[in-house]
């Protein structure tokens, strides 16, 4: 995921298994450097790092701050192969915000798997787009095309997920 207003880019590894997800970020970029890990079950969400782990409730999260409340529909374009998945691209525009996002149905995952904090406007718009898909990437950028925000899915990998991760 790349943040042009923090110029930061962040490399994320999320692992779920019944409704737990611990998500591990490697942040660079105007002088960051630094890795953690966000920890989301039983409705609980910790930030766990090198100085040890402290509870936070999901509004304590800072987020882009883009809101797809109110969208209009540009365009929908047919089937294209991104990061081996079929995806159909869906361009939005809310405010001064327009949104290219890619939706993959086989992918073995859907919006609704994602936790709470990764849960965004921009998400329930593509879900009543495309339901039952996941965005491969997010575009945002502003009306004179600068990009504010992307995000791409590189690949997933199904694998055994030992309990041990979620502690």
């Amino acid at each position: 995921a790349e943040n042009s207003e923090t110029k930061e880019v962040s490399d994320i590894t999320w692992y779920m298994k019944n409704g737990q997800h611990l998500l591990t970020y490697v942040n660079t970029g105007s002088g960051v450097n630094n890795t953690y890990s966000l920890l989301s079950k039983e409705g609980k969400l910790e930030m766990i790092n090198e100085r040890g782990r402290v509870s936070i409730p999901g509004s304590g999260i800072k987020k882009p701050d883009f809101d797809f409340t109110t969208y209009k529909l540009v365009n929908k374009e047919g089937n294209k192969m991104l990061n081996e998945f079929m995806c159909v691209k869906y361009t939005i525009e809310s405010g001064n915000n327009i949104a290219q996002v890619w939706m993959a149905d086989d992918a073995d995952l859907n919006i609704t798997d994602f936790p709470e904090v990764m849960q965004s406007t921009l998400l329930t718009a593509c879900e009543k787009l495309h339901q039952g898909g996941i965005p491969i990437q997010i575009k945002i950028s502003d009306k004179s095309g600068k990009i504010l925000y992307q995000q791409t899915i590189s690949y997933i990998m199904p694998a055994k997920v030992d309990d041990a991760k979620f502690k």
